[in-house]
């Protein structure tokens, strides 16, 4: 009884391989022509490959602010300015204001003169280092959790 069964599956198994071989026969050629084709593409990539530049998350996030629209505020320092919130009603602003004073900090306002809206800051300066590092050490805080970097009077 076992010798019957070794004999049906190997007559299975013969069977199979002579399928497959006549597929593999079959499909010869286009396998050819895919590698070729293949190969021709990674030709190609490996001559337009370039070195990468690997940012840590600082300088990625630094290059964002870097490449980011100025806006045009008269009368206001160019620079780089760490926005902790943005109003469009005056006594919203004096109310954040002074919560930032209770808290330590000298905010100031500047107003946007295409929206008129009371952007409210915390420091600015003209090297981007400086207002990042100040970034850094606060966007944690929960009340400054949507806080940003805003480029003023920039080319």
């Amino acid at each position: 009884m076992q010798n019957k069964d070794k004999e049906q599956d190997t007559e299975i198994t013969i069977v199979e391989i002579e399928n497959t071989n006549e597929n593999i026969e079959q499909e010869i050629d286009s396998t050819t022509i895919l590698k070729t084709e293949v190969e021709v593409v990674e030709e190609e990539i490996e001559i337009k490959e370039e070195p990468e530049t690997i940012l840590n998350p600082d300088q990625k996030e630094m290059t964002r602010i870097l490449q980011s629209n100025s806006i045009s505020i008269p009368d206001l320092e160019k620079g780089y300015y760490l926005v902790t919130n943005v109003f469009s009603k005056h006594r919203n602003t004096v109310n954040w204001v002074a919560f930032l004073k209770e808290k330590g900090y000298s905010p100031k306002v500047f107003t946007n003169p295409k929206n008129n809206w009371e952007y409210v800051y915390v420091t600015n300066d003209e090297d981007i280092k400086f207002v990042y590092n100040k970034y850094k050490e606060i966007y944690k805080l929960s009340y400054f959790k949507d806080i940003w970097i805003f480029r003023i009077n920039l080319p």
